[in-house]
């Protein structure tokens, strides 16, 4: 009881969301835990600031691997308070389809064991329909949320220079991938761990998936660190004697810790997972365009032992230590990135060098420092899904070799971009409007015309047709209200569909001309009639899952993707056309913020319902 007393005294001293390393080791001793874990506890801060997003994720971390039965999970929990508690835990809502769904008709898709890659299509396509939205709703389920960043605990930490004005590493992460802004203490006691911060990349759910790894020439030597965007930070996981690294050239990799998002979402979680990474390739790209860089994006599934290179198999070992894949993280993309180079031989040049220089690394085996954070709750056993393994092995075939590459108020749109959470309910300008879809375009912007427009193979020629955009508007100066096609790249044959939808509703599509966008193919579609703009609205926000959101704002884009042709033509295109549709939100998103309007994304719509009344599928 005298214990009993002490702990909550101290409990109440100040909030264990604030607790300095003295007060962390202060409550350690008061739990007899031995001083041999005190040390450790400095590995936890940088000048006094705890690496995470909390003190008590860090000392649940050490805790959970080396208390060794002193103080568990329960007890941690019991003596921080309900406060606390309550600050773990969000409520998760799961697709009614998902989770009623007959299980044992998908045991085939469980295993991505006996997938071929004749028959990779068609797991990819069970898998599209299986995890699209319906009209039934959800029912919620309470789970604890996983920690949203990686940490490498006893690493040498690089503190980077925030609003750094020279053009660099520094300056590309500081506006592509670092935290923006911060809610108070006192906000972050109410809310979950997801929202007590804002990146300058977007996430679906604000759990960012999506980890960042830098590799460098530092001097002669290989450098590979990890990046911490809450703290500007690298923390290096090792180095190598030699590099073939062009100094001043670097290469970024983005991995992906899937289970962040299966986690809320179920196997849907995979998709947005895809659209994140999309995400963080559109703001590393314009991160570049600031600093005078040229970037380069690589599929790490070209590289080998991608994995290896990213030392990541040590979080696979933790992985299959622990028994819970959720804890697992897989290498994704790489960027290669170089100075600007008018000499465009040069810049192709360094581009083979940076490449040559990643292949090989993946022969190497160097001895790794730190060790990773436990991302997920032993508390609560993981939910089997169906598909997970089977989708990613699935999009692994006929993966080929380059995807897109890049040619101060920019600046202040990166920073301050967010997903507004409340729309005014005001009309638009037509301008405004227009200069967000520009942006997406090749005739408009030079970074979609110049590298970006396409996701090409060896060969150079695109493997799937362009994404196109259907608009709901509702509150736009000069526009009729009711439903628009923007049409990207080559649109004929999706054209033609249009038309022949539009005859067969006894109407036509009308092109707008819009001033100073002339070259913009925007159609109006008479074929769809609402008797007023309250109608048009409801049925934008029916077709979101019924998110007010999508009632209040003058906007609706939705992303038409050619799925099945892109399956058809290779199995790699589904997680291509995912990227594409990240990058191409990441520009709206930025460009919505320029023209002085705000922008949210929405990863839940009704799949079916949408495509039919756009009139993309009978």
């Amino acid at each position: 009881q005298e214990k009993e007393e002490q702990l909550q005294n101290f409990l109440k001293k100040e909030s264990p969301l604030q607790w300095t390393p003295e007060q962390v080791i202060e409550w350690l001793r008061l739990n007899n835990v031995g001083e041999e874990m005190f040390p450790v506890v400095s590995d936890l801060y940088i000048d006094g600031e705890c690496l995470s997003e909390t003190p008590m994720d860090c000392l649940q971390d050490w805790i959970t691997r080396h208390a060794k039965g002193k103080l568990n999970m329960e007890q941690v929990t019991k003596l921080i308070g309900e406060q606390v508690r309550t600050h773990d835990m969000v409520v998760a809502f799961q697709s009614t389809d998902q989770t009623t769904l007959n299980y044992d008709e998908h045991q085939s898709e469980v295993s991505g064991d006996a997938i071929t890659e004749q028959t990779a299509a068609q797991v990819i396509q069970n898998f599209h329909a299986y995890t699209k939205n319906s009209a039934t709703g959800g029912a919620p389920t309470v789970a604890y949320q996983p920690k949203i960043t990686r940490r490498y605990y006893g690493c040498d930490i690089h503190k980077l220079i925030p609003r750094s004005e020279v053009a660099g590493i520094d300056q590309i992460l500081y506006y592509s991938l670092s935290v923006s802004a911060y809610q108070t203490a006192d906000q972050r006691l109410m809310w979950p761990r997801s929202v007590s911060s804002k990146r300058v990349n977007p996430s679906s759910g604000g759990l960012h998936p999506v980890e960042t790894y830098l590799i460098s020439n530092n001097m002669g030597v290989t450098k590979m660190e990890h990046y911490m965007p809450f703290y500007h930070a690298l923390e290096c996981r090792y180095t190598l004697d030699t590099t073939t690294i062009p100094e001043g050239d670097y290469i970024l990799g983005f991995s992906s810790v899937l289970w962040r998002e299966v986690w809320k979402y179920g196997p849907r979680g995979w998709r947005y997972t895809q659209l994140d990474v999309g995400h963080a390739v559109g703001s590393v790209l314009l991160a570049c365009m600031l600093s005078g860089y040229a970037a380069k994006v690589v599929d790490a599934k070209i590289i080998p032992n991608a994995d290896q290179v990213l030392g990541l198999q040590q979080i696979a070992e933790q992985s299959q230590k622990l028994e819970d894949l959720r804890e697992s993280e897989h290498a994704m993309v790489f960027i290669l990135l170089t100075p600007s180079n008018n000499n465009s031989h040069v810049q192709n040049n360094h581009f083979k060098d940076l490449q040559e220089a990643l292949e090989s690394l993946s022969d190497q085996t160097p001895e790794l420092t730190g060790e990773p954070n436990i991302v997920f709750n032993r508390a609560v056993d993981p939910v089997i899904w169906p598909y997970i393994d089977a989708i990613e092995r699935s999009t692994s075939f006929q993966c080929n070799d380059c995807l897109f590459r890049p040619g101060s108020s920019l600046r202040d749109a990166i920073r301050m971009r967010r997903s507004v959470l409340t729309f005014k309910n005001e009309d638009i300008s037509q301008k405004q409007m227009a200069s967000c879809l520009a942006s997406t375009l090749a005739a408009f912007n030079p970074l979609v015309s110049e590298h970006c427009q396409n996701f090409l193979g060896a060969s150079g020629v695109r493997h799937y047709p362009d994404i196109h955009f259907a608009l709901w508007i509702t509150g736009v100066k000069s526009m009729k209200n009711g439903l628009y096609f923007l049409l990207r790249g080559d649109s004929k044959a999706f054209l033609q569909i249009l038309r022949n939808n539009c005859k067969a509703n006894d109407s036509e599509l009308v092109r707008q001309n819009i001033p100073e966008f002339g070259e913009m193919n925007l159609y109006y579609c008479p074929s769809y009639e609402a008797e007023s703009v309250g109608e048009i609205k409801k049925a934008a926000s029916k077709n979101s899952c019924h998110q007010k959101i999508a009632e209040d704002c003058s906007i609706v884009v939705s992303m038409l993707a050619p799925v099945e042709v892109g399956i058809a033509a290779q199995a790699r295109n589904y997680s291509y056309i995912h990227w594409e549709a990240g990058f191409l939100g990441q520009l709206l998103y930025i460009q919505a913020y320029q023209q002085g309007i705000g922008a949210t994304g929405m990863g839940c719509f009704l799949d079916q319902e949408s495509a039919a009344i756009f009139g993309t599928v009978p």
